[in-house]
């Protein structure tokens, strides 16, 4: 994501410190399991290219899909090898998926989605909760990356304290 806004910006933000792996979930209304996901289930995935390429590296994990992703690469749609269901892939914007939850059969939430909505994550359908490769930083110009205020700052974001109050 941060290559990507770099790019996308013309900027130079580095990373400092992991702060958070944001759980990211598979949730449905009226399907209770993996193996109960109809063939030509109506799927909604993040649009963002970083979550696009989250979300079909696991439902290729999942086998619901043949979808590879190699490491440090972004992934679309298009990528996608085999289809054996026939699921019916839709991107929709991130801040618009937990709206619209009643129009498919099964949408991507990010954790702090689904707690919004009164969901508990441990009802997903499957839920990623610990790759560090999709870990939230906090960044900085690298001007100012070894200054002791973003040094304290990322300290203070990686503390036990800030991991309860994450957690809760």
């Amino acid at each position: 994501f941060l290559d990507d806004f770099n790019r996308r910006r013309r900027a130079n933000l580095t990373p400092i410190a992991p702060v958070h792996i944001e759980p990211f979930g598979l949730y449905a209304r009226q399907i209770d399991c993996l193996d109960a996901i109809p063939d030509y289930a109506e799927i909604a995935l993040p649009s963002d290219p970083v979550n696009v390429t989250r979300s079909l590296a696991m439902l290729d994990d999942l086998g619901l899909i043949e979808c590879p992703v190699p490491l440090d690469a972004v992934a679309t749609i298009a990528d996608v090898r085999s289809n054996p269901y026939g699921l019916v892939l839709k991107e929709v914007s991130s801040d618009l998926l937990a709206a619209s939850r009643d129009d498919f059969d099964v949408v991507f939430l990010f954790g702090n989605q689904a707690m919004g909505l009164g969901i508990d994550t441990g009802t997903a359908l499957y839920c990623d909760r610990g790759n560090p490769a999709y870990a939230e930083y906090l960044v900085s110009r690298p001007a100012l990356s070894e200054t002791h205020g973003i040094r304290t700052l990322g300290g203070a974001l990686q503390s036990e304290s800030t991991r309860d109050f994450i957690d809760t």
